[in-house]
């Protein structure tokens, strides 16, 4: 049984209940593909999150879709909004969407059917935006209150997994992990089993997860700067990036790693390097410094923090650099990849939402309606 049947009658009368006429030709039983980001694709519909509504903490919506919820079809045809609320995150399993929203000054999880009907507030939540956790992973989910750990499982049940103050919640097929929050300083990482109550100790020292996927974890040693490769399955770990670097990059189709770091002193001084996996000679593929990387068919995206935050590609060769993109581009985990898609927001265009086909280069806004006039 999923959460949202569970907790169907949960919402107040007076709340908003979603559409009032359903969305047609949803797809629930077609595969999702890139859950979790700003954008994913089930069957034929992208759905996507509408821009971000940069005036939240002002106590405002400065265009009545900014951040809302939409659908269209792959070619960007037949756009509809599926939930008119400030989204933050969402995910899809089958014909449920759960959702991170920020309302009236907080953040919320919140669920909605695919035609964006039957949607339900579940549970207030600490503010996504201030250094409140959310994450989302087969039927899981996770969130802070108080700033302390808590979980719902697919049947709805609620738990509170630790008694003190967390943050970095990271999510992968079988496991959580999070780092300790002391006082206000980073403390150990931990991990947990999706199905169970109890977390153990992974690092002994302060340290927090960059990236999670399979049984591997990469978390970051605040004491040295090393990047380690952990092994969930034996709590083994590697180092396999020694200190001097600020950006990261892990992707399993790639033979290495990618790291990126940008210093200033008298001359800034920058650069991307691809670090081999099995050891050896780092190999510089960019001279700039980029931030939100990520990968596709031999190819990096970032968004260049020394060329004004502009989205820029590299082979993994170095023999090819180019900007796609002169928009001022968020340089907080807002690449998105969808199939031959990456999905990105323009800070420098009232934060909305573009997309570049990565096949031809081609860019485009791919937002509900023109938002780019406040009021």
């Amino acid at each position: 049984m999923s959460l949202a049947v569970l907790l169907c009658g949960c919402a107040d009368k007076n709340e908003y209940k979603g559409l009032e006429k359903p969305l047609a030709n949803a797809q629930p039983n077609e595969a999702v593909v890139s859950n979790g980001g700003l954008a994913c694709r089930q069957g034929d519909w992208i759905y996507y999150i509408n821009g971000d509504n940069f005036t939240r903490h002002e106590g405002e919506r400065f265009h009545e879709y900014a951040g809302a919820l939409c659908r269209m079809k792959v070619s960007g045809e037949e756009k509809d909004v599926v939930v008119n609320k400030d989204v933050s995150l969402f995910n899809i399993v089958g014909d449920t969407i759960y959702l991170c929203v920020f309302e009236k000054g907080s953040s919320y999880i919140a669920t909605v059917k695919l035609d964006g009907t039957d949607y339900v507030t579940v549970e207030k939540i600490d503010d996504i935006y201030s250094g409140g956790c959310y994450a989302f992973e087969n039927g899981y989910i996770y969130y802070t209150k108080d700033y302390k750990l808590h979980q719902i499982t697919p049947e709805g049940e609620k738990k509170q997994i630790t008694e003190f103050e967390i943050y970095n919640a990271r999510v992968c097929d079988e496991y959580l992990y999070f780092t300790r929050e002391i006082s206000g300083e980073i403390g150990s990482v931990y991990k947990m089993k999706h199905q169970d109550s109890s977390f153990v100790e992974v690092t002994k020292e302060p340290a927090y997860v960059l990236d999670c996927f399979g049984d591997v974890a990469y978390y970051y040693m605040m004491g040295t700067g090393n990047v380690y490769e952990y092994s969930a399955k034996d709590g083994k770990a590697k180092i396999v990036v020694y200190a001097g670097y600020t950006d990261y990059l892990f992707d399993e189709s790639i033979d290495g790693y990618v790291v990126s770091y940008t210093l200033e002193s008298e001359e800034e001084i920058s650069g991307t390097f691809l670090i081999p996996s099995g050891g050896g000679q780092k190999k510089q593929i960019s001279q700039h410094s980029g931030r939100c990387m990520t990968y596709y068919n031999g190819y990096v995206y970032y968004v260049n923090v020394t060329k004004l935050n502009n989205l820029y590609r590299c082979t993994l060769d170095g023999t090819v650099e180019e900007c796609i993109s002169e928009e001022f581009v968020y340089d907080y985990d807002t690449l998105d990849v969808v199939d031959n898609y990456l999905y990105f927001l323009s800070d420098s265009d009232y934060d909305r939402i573009y997309r570049v086909n990565m096949d031809t280069s081609e860019v485009e806004c791919v937002e509900f309606e023109d938002i780019s006039l406040v009021g």
